[in-house]
């Protein structure tokens, strides 16, 4: 069975949670790092990510023992995908950060053969260009299935997985996103869903084989969708949210 530990939080807009430990939690590379970011936007939602993958890590390596956020390093490597270290040991395993206004989430997996992608979004409408140049035909058909899901929701859940799966592919915007489509499974599972979170979702990836697996989960007026590519369609998987 493969495990996919999960941890969300938000946090209002005037309440600096890092302010208690005065940035403490960071490793003297994250500080550096830190320093670079000119836009206090920008510090606050890194500092935020940073801070829920940090306590996401320190709650699923029980082997390496009492762990203090410090201790916890968050490096990023050459392709910009997080790259984890336990006082000064890399860990192996697969890591994921999403902000959004707001609300962080990270996802680790310690199975170093899968390739993991989280990511959140606000439901909220967009310029029309946005739904006829980044989806493809099908997903664009399959819109008239979901008449009872307003179409903003419906094209955020789209691009949330696309995001979660260019993550999981570390490639970023790199490639078009109609390279990846996302099949929902139906609106009644969704809905189902509210009050059990994380319903299945089909990716699909050009020129990468099979073996996409995928999750969507709605929370007030966000979705956040994980993507994992190579894990066995015959193997079991588990999200395991971890809560504060």
């Amino acid at each position: 069975m493969s495990i996919l530990y999960v941890l969300i939080h938000e946090v209002d807009d005037g309440q600096a949670f890092w302010e208690k430990e005065g940035e403490k939690f960071l490793s003297p590379q994250e500080r550096e790092r830190l320093t670079s970011l000119r836009f206090q936007k920008r510090r606050q939602e890194w500092l935020h990510g940073r801070w829920v993958a940090k306590h996401l890590i320190q709650r699923v390596l029980s082997d390496f023992g009492e762990l203090t956020l410090s201790e916890i390093a968050i490096e990023n490597r050459a392709d910009g995908s997080p790259w984890v270290f336990v006082k000064g040991e890399e860990v192996q395993g697969e890591l994921s950060i999403s902000h959004r206004e707001g609300w962080a989430c990270a996802a680790f997996s310690q199975n170093t053969e899968i390739s993991l992608g989280i990511d959140v979004e606000k439901i909220e409408k967009r310029d029309p260009a946005f739904y006829m140049d980044y989806f493809t035909d099908r997903e664009k058909v399959n819109r008239a299935l979901f008449s009872e899901m307003s179409e903003e929701m419906y094209y955020t859940f789209l691009w949330s997985a696309k995001e979660a799966a260019l993550k999981a592919l570390k490639l970023g915007l790199r490639i078009d996103t109609r390279k990846i489509e996302i099949l929902l499974e139906g609106f009644d599972t969704i809905s189902r869903s509210l009050a059990r979170p994380w319903f299945p979702i089909s990716i699909q990836v050009l020129g990468v084989g099979e073996n996409w697996t995928g999750f969507g989960y709605i929370r007030e007026q966000f979705v956040m969708t994980l993507a994992c590519h190579g894990i066995k369609k015959s193997e079991p998987v588990m999200i395991q949210e971890i809560r504060l």
